[in-house]
């Protein structure tokens, strides 16, 4: 097994940990120093935690069917998948002492991803065919099911959030989760519509968030699944599509982030397992492939996590066995691109591919690269470099340097030139300068190419092209010969015959033709054939005349005709006056040969042979005066001797030589003199030193130049000693130009006048005066003159004002500015400027409004504050915190005032103000003693009597002790009843005031009375004397001795009896009682209770048993006694005694 990262043709072999063919590897996370595998066992949850030296543990988690994925947060690792029951379960792994704890979700499903972020892990799945999230901090979980989603797969956390990716109600699913908020925002609108399917997994970097998927495409009717990637940014919303670069993969399931690379992993299109990198410079992706074991069944890679800088974990399977492999991932080297243009182009190709300017750096993979270089005007630049390090890599750039190429192309073996013959020039690597002519009539083309070795390819049509590769290093010309590709096809007429062709030239050779017959040949070089023609017919041998032709490459086709060529017309038409050039014309009834002879005098002086033609035209031009004789005629050749067909024709011309002058005038005055002249004949020119045209145009003569000599004076003559002369008359074009400059609105200067064409006129942006003042156009003029103009500057006029803000401290900062003349200023200082947390400054004017009309200076000061913390506390603690800002050297005055609290609690200061200096930050601490109002209540018989209110300083001890008895005089006194403090009694006098106290002292009112009872028959009974409250005047009883007597009739008791005498009928009389015990004897010497309804009294009863107590009358009284009495007693022991000597006395016997 192995693993390839396919860069260019470098191959990496890295090792891959196979496993049993039992376990199944889906998840990986890394943390707390461990690595944690979740899979399945036998159709049991798998959780495998491994660290350097092999695996820590493996546990089975009964009751889960598989584990899907697994994320780490601290110590704590939450995994997630499906329960044996076909629920959603999740299991929280402590990575500490490998405890867990198993948490099933009610309902039909799964969960399949989970992340860790801001102290929370997320899971996600479905249940009941809804999306499912599942929040836990690993102590509780709440769930949210989302509306639009179907089914959830993987989450990142970035942004404040969890980027959540999935499936949704018609398409692939995105949403965000704020952390902050609470809020899930359905984001699958965002999606670009090729991810149509589902998106597995989700990484978070510094570009955004990196997805991964699937999407559907229909493709000759059948729809396949296609892996798609891309790249969300939450902050702008907007959606980067990376799918070009996954061609070599089937499917992607997961993806990560390390080392400024995003990894993503899944399938190849080959079945291997696969990962690839995406850089956040936006390099090409590199693309890494692991095989499987199973050489059937595809290898998918689940999950991939880093593990320590520049280490990523994978783990995967194939349906019958896992991977679970350390992969590094490439080395990533800063390389810097230095050139000596700034204007060039650098192309790099190796293990990424990328075009960068110069003068950067770039991280790069460690490999081998080719270095491309180009720049404009300069040779390009080649390098092959090994990344290995960081490095800084100089590519010099020569300039380049033209060469003039001509080409001239022949027909091979011949001058002839070969027309439209394609040229192209491609220079060598790496300078792929490519050039295309076309040759013109002569053959020729001229190239202006940059100095180089190129490959230089020939093409012309009907002929065979040539190559070969040619060093230009200087201006040259080359010459180039074509083999033709010459097709000819002879043709013998319908009529009767048998027709002998005897060929010389480029063919040697005789054909015998039937009538309408043909004869091909093919051959590789041009020339003139000539075809002597013999028609034999019935025994009769007719000459047909000769046939001369020009063969061409290409298709050349030669008629035999028997006709003989006439010259049907011919003529002499003039081109120059004076017949000095003329075109000589004329016109074959057939394709014949032709002769023309001019002559003079008796001398040839031009002959022209021309063959099988049916037309001429000729351009001749005469170099002397002279009458010229032009004669024309047609013949044949025949064994070597020339037949006249037809002619001669003659034509008599008579020619007088003239000059032609050749007028250029831009202004038209001098065009009339252009035409033909005598010879040598002088012709006078005079123009005008100014020309004007109108409309604000005019021409300033600039001089002439005749034959090439230069004429400064505008009158002058010239002699054509040339046949063709050339006068160039020179002028300057002026146009009227109108300059306004205002200021402000205000016209302040104005310049017209002629302006030469082209003339640039230029007003810039800023005019500066040496007294702080200048003008501005926020727009610089700048004009062409190329017609009549009216410009106007506008200017506007500025001051300059210098704002300086200082304070006693110093300068704190000076601003120079322009302002527009008479525009009003509103200079607005900063607020406050923070010199630390308790020092600062701030304007002593918050606005400073000023008209500028001149530069000025503006001082904005500053006023020095200090922080000033008043701080009050009592015992209580600190009850109020106060911070001002104070200017400086200001003298505060705190005067402090009593605090009312709302619970019968006031503050006190200890001191009532002060007066206070503010010459820096301070704090000032005030203090205050609690105080709590007493209230004190006096009652008398409990209706107030006084009433008062103390405020009392916390912690006082108060003694209770208010005088027991308050003597009023009169009989008249108070005494004392009791002590309540907040309603309670009190145990003690003395007291600690902690709290508001109401404090009553309740009296009772009494009043001294004496009273004589007697009895009903009006006897003395007793004088009773003593205090009866006044809140319970009536006295219904009286005391006796230990006795209460009742009286008759109650006595109410009031202030007007004190001091008189009160008398009083007792409800009692004396009765005498017999007691006798049960044997009916006195009972002498017994206390007997007498009790007489609720009256009661005791005693003795005399030695006759009788006694005679007070009581009440008109009340049955009952009476209670000893059960045997005195006597009774001493009968029965008398009896005793007496049985006792019987029975004695009978014994003795």
């Amino acid at each position: 097994m192995k693993l390839q990262v396919l860069v260019i043709v470098t191959v990496i072999t890295l090792a891959v940990s196979l496993v049993a063919s039992s376990q199944l590897y889906y998840g990986v996370a890394y943390g707390c120093g461990r690595i944690v595998i979740v899979g399945e066992s036998g159709g049991v949850g798998l959780i495998s935690v491994m660290g350097n030296s092999g695996p820590y543990s493996t546990v089975g988690v009964h009751g889960v069917s598989i584990l899907y994925s697994v994320a780490v947060g601290g110590c704590m690792a939450v995994a997630v998948g499906v329960s044996q029951g076909g629920g959603p379960v999740f299991i929280i792994y402590n990575l500490t002492n490998g405890a867990y704890n198993v948490i099933n979700i009610n309902g039909t499903g799964a969960l399949y991803g989970v992340a860790y972020g801001d102290g929370y892990f997320m899971a996600l799945g479905s249940v009941n065919n809804t999306g499912l999230i599942v929040l836990t901090t690993g102590v509780g979980y709440s769930i949210i099911k989302p509306i639009g989603f179907k089914a959830l797969y993987g989450a990142a956390y970035g942004d404040g959030g969890f980027l959540i990716v999935g499936e949704g109600l018609n398409g692939a699913a995105l949403g965000f989760y704020n952390m902050s908020t609470g809020s899930l925002i359905n984001l699958s609108s965002k999606l670009p519509s090729n991810y149509n399917y589902v998106l597995y997994s989700a990484a978070y970097g510094p570009l955004g968030f990196m997805v991964v998927g699937e999407g559907v495409v229909n493709s000759s009717g059948y729809l396949i699944q296609v892996p798609v990637a891309g790249i969300f940014n939450i902050s702008n919303g907007e959606f980067k599509d990376l799918s070009m670069y996954l061609n070599q993969y089937s499917l992607l399931t997961s993806v990560t982030y390390i080392d400024y690379e995003y990894v993503f992993a899944g399938s190849t299109s080959s079945g291997d397992g696969g990962y690839g990198y995406y850089s956040i410079y936006g390099l090409t992706p590199l693309y890494n492939t692991i095989q499987g074991g199973n050489l059937y069944l595809p290898l998918i890679l689940y999950s991939i996590t880093p593990i320590s800088p520049g280490v990523l974990y994978v783990v995967g399977n194939d349906g019958s066995s896992s991977v679970a492999s350390r992969e590094a991932i490439p080395v990533i080297y800063n390389v810097t691109l230095l050139t000596n243009t700034r204007n060039a182009l650098i192309k790099l190709s190796g293990p990424v591919s990328l075009s960068i300017t110069p003068n950067s750096t770039i991280p790069l993979p460690q490999g081998q690269y080719t270095l491309l270089a180009q720049a404009e005007g300069y040779y390009n630049v080649t390098e092959r470099v090994i990344v290995d390090s960081n490095e800084v890599i100089n590519l010099m750039l020569s300039r380049v340097r033209l060469c003039n190429v001509t080409v001239r192309v022949m027909v091979n073996g011949t001058s002839e030139p070969v027309a439209n013959a394609s040229i192209t020039l491609v220079s060598n690597w790496p300078n792929a300068n490519k050039y295309v002519a076309l040759s013109n009539g002569s053959g020729e083309a001229s190239l202006m190419v940059v100095c180089n070795n190129y490959s230089m390819s020939i093409k012309a049509r009907y002929f065979i092209g040539e190559s070969e590769n040619i060093n230009i290093n200087s201006s040259v010309t080359l010459d180039v010969d074509l083999t033709p590709i010459v097709n000819v096809t002879i043709r013998a007429p319908n009529e009767a015959g048998e027709y002998r062709v005897i060929m010389s030239g480029v063919v040697n050779d005789s054909i015998i033709l039937g009538n309408a017959s043909l004869f091909n040949l093919t051959l590789s070089r041009v020339g003139l054939i000539r075809l002597f023609t013999i028609r034999l017919i019935n025994g009769t041998v007719q000459y047909l005349g000769e046939t001369i032709i020009h063969l061409k490459p290409g298709l050349n086709v030669i008629n035999i005709t028997w006709r003989t060529p006439v010259i049907e017309d011919m003529g002499v038409k003039p081109i120059i006056p004076g017949n000095q050039s003329v075109l000589i014309y004329l016109n074959l009834s057939k394709p014949g040969n032709l002769t023309l002879i001019i002559s003079t005098n008796g001398l040839r002086i031009f002959t022209l042979n021309e063959t099988n033609i049916t037309s001429l035209q000729l351009v001749r031009n005469f170099t002397n005066n002279g009458a010229y004789t032009v004669c024309a005629y047609t013949w044949s050749l025949f064994n070597g001797s020339i037949y006249i067909d037809y002619g001669p024709l003659c034509i008599m011309v008579n020619v007088v030589l003239h000059s032609e002058l050749i007028v250029m005038d831009e202004s038209g005055l001098a065009l009339k003199l252009s035409g033909y002249y005598l010879g040598n004949e002088t012709v006078n020119v005079t123009l005008p030193l100014v020309l004007t045209l109108g409309n604000g145009t005019r021409l300033i003569y600039n001089g002439s130049i005749f034959n090439g000599e230069y004429i400064a004076n505008n009158s002058f003559s010239i002699r054509l000693s040339r046949m063709v002369n050339y006068l160039d008359v020179l002028w300057i074009r002026e146009y009227w130009v109108r300059v306004n400059v205002l200021v402000n609105g205000l016209p302040i200067n104005s310049t017209e006048g002629w302006f030469r064409e082209g003339y640039v006129i230029k007003y810039p942006m800023f005019v500066y005066f040496n007294n702080g003042t200048r003008l501005i156009n926020e727009t610089p003029v700048t004009v062409i003159v190329n017609k009549p103009l009216t410009v106007t500057v506008n200017y506007t006029r500025q001051y300059n004002v210098t704002i300086i803000e200082y304070s006693r401290l110093g300068l704190i900062n000076e601003t120079w500015l322009w302002v527009n003349s008479d525009s009003i200023l509103r200079v607005m200082p900063r607020p406050v400027v923070n010199i630390n947390s308790s020092v600062r400054l701030i304007p002593r004017t918050p606005v400073v409004e000023v008209t500028v009309n001149e530069p000025i200076i503006i001082n904005v000061t500053y006023v020095i504050q200090f922080l000033v913390t008043m701080v009050k506390y009592s015992k209580l603690g600190v009850f109020n915190e106060t911070s001002e800002w104070v200017n400086s050297d200001s003298i505060i005055k705190i005067t402090n005032t009593i605090i009312e609290l709302s619970n019968l609690t006031r503050l006190i200061p200890r001191v009532n103000s002060i007066i206070i200096n503010v010459t820096g930050p301070m704090i000032i601490n005030e203090s205050y003693t609690p105080q709590y109002l007493l209230t004190n209540v006096t009652t008398i018989d409990e209706s107030p009597w006084m009433f008062e209110e103390y405020w009392v300083n916390a912690s006082t001890r108060l003694n209770l002790s208010p005088t027991p008895v308050l003597s009023l005089g009169n009989s008249t006194r108070l005494i004392l009843s009791g002590i309540l403090v907040n309603g309670k009694p009190i145990n003690s006098n003395q007291l600690v005031v902690n709290a508001p106290l109401n404090v009553t002292v309740m009296y009772l009112k009494q009043w001294f009375i004496s009273i004589s009872v007697h009895t009903l028959n009006n006897t003395p009974l007793t004088i009773i004397s003593g205090w009866v409250n006044a809140s319970s005047p009536i006295i219904s009883s009286v005391k006796w001795g230990n006795l209460t007597i009742r009286l008759k009739e109650p006595l109410i008791v009031n202030a007007s009896m004190v001091n008189q005498p009160i008398n009083a009928e007792a409800d009692v009389a004396y009765r005498v009682f017999k007691v006798t015990d049960s044997l009916g004897l006195p009972e002498p010497f017994v206390t007997v209770m007498v009790k007489c309804g609720e009256y009661s009294v005791r005693q003795v009863s005399n030695a006759y048993g009788i006694i005679k107590p007070l009581v009440p009358i008109n009340e049955a009284c009952l009476l209670s006694k000893p059960a045997v009495g005195y006597y009774s007693i001493a009968l029965i022991i008398f009896t005793v005694t007496v049985v006792l000597l019987i029975v004695l006395s009978r014994r003795l016997r």
